[in-house]
C-alpha cells in the first residue's frame, strides 16, 4: 500500500519546479521510500510506478547494486550525493545518467528524506515547447549579483574566498547567497547551485585544459 506523504511546503516547491521544468524529478523520505517521481521521468523511462524502491526496477541490472548502496549510504548519513549509471527507457534501450540528491531538512531540522534531479545525456533534458522559444528573452530569477555569487560557490569558493573575489563583505556574500535561495525555493545554497544549473540561471563553470 502506497503511503500518506507529508507534503512540506519545501516538497510542494520542488515538485511545482519539476514539473514546471520539465525535469527527472524525485522526492524520498527519511526512511529511503520514495514518494514521489515526476512526470517526466515516468514519460522517459515509461514506467507507471517506481514508488518506495520500485525505482530501482529502471536501472540497469548490473548498475543497481552500486546505485542502491549509493543512495542509502547517503541518506543514512544525512548528506548530498551522486552517482552514475544506466537507467531504461521506455522502447527498452539504456542512457547513462546522474543522480544528484540533496538532503531534506524541516524548519526544526529534522531530517525529511532527499530531493533529487536526474540528468545525463540530451535525451534526459526537457524537451523544448513553445512556451520555451522566447527562453532567452524571459527575466532572470536572480540579480546579476545573485548569480556571480552561485557562480562561484558552483566553482568551489567558500562565502570567505567568494568575498575577496568579490571586493564585498563575507556578509554581503550571505545575504545575495540568502536571496538566491529563497527565490529559487531551495534547501541551502548548494541545493541553490543545483537548482540554478538546471533551470538556466547559472552555465556550467568552464574546466581548466
Amino acid at each position: 500500500m502506497q503511503r500518506v506523504a507529508e507534503w512540506t511546503e519545501s516538497r510542494m516547491l520542488f515538485r511545482r519546479l519539476m514539473e514546471r521544468s520539465q525535469l527527472l524529478g524525485w522526492i524520498c523520505e527519511a526512511d529511503g521510500y520514495c514518494i514521489y517521481l515526476s512526470s517526466a521521468w515516468h514519460r522517459y523511462t515509461g514506467s507507471s510506478d517506481g514508488v518506495g524502491i520500485g525505482w530501482l526496477n529502471v536501472i540497469h541490472p548490473d548498475d543497481r547494486v552500486v546505485t542502491r548502496r549509493a543512495f542509502f549510504d547517503a541518506n543514512d548519513a544525512q548528506v548530498e550525493y551522486e552517482v552514475e549509471y544506466r537507467v531504461q527507457r521506455a522502447d527498452g534501450s539504456y542512457s547513462t545518467a546522474t543522480a544528484h540528491g540533496v538532503p531534506h531538512f524541516d524548519a526544526n531540522q529534522r531530517y525529511m528524506g532527499m530531493l533529487g534531479i536526474t540528468t545525463g545525456q540530451p535525451e534526459l533534458r526537457p524537451a523544448k515547447t513553445e512556451d520555451d522559444e522566447d527562453e532567452q528573452s524571459r527575466p532572470k530569477l536572480l540579480s546579476d549579483r545573485e548569480r556571480e555569487v552561485l557562480s562561484l560557490f558552483a566553482e568551489g569558493y567558500t562565502a570567505e574566498t567568494a568575498a575577496l573575489s568579490l571586493g564585498i563583505a563575507q556578509g554581503t556574500v550571505s545575504i545575495h547567497s540568502n536571496h538566491a535561495t529563497t527565490k529559487l525555493g531551495a534547501l541551502n545554497r548548494t541545493h541553490a547551485v543545483v537548482l540554478a544549473l538546471r533551470l538556466n540561471e547559472l552555465e556550467l563553470p568552464a574546466k581548466s585544459a
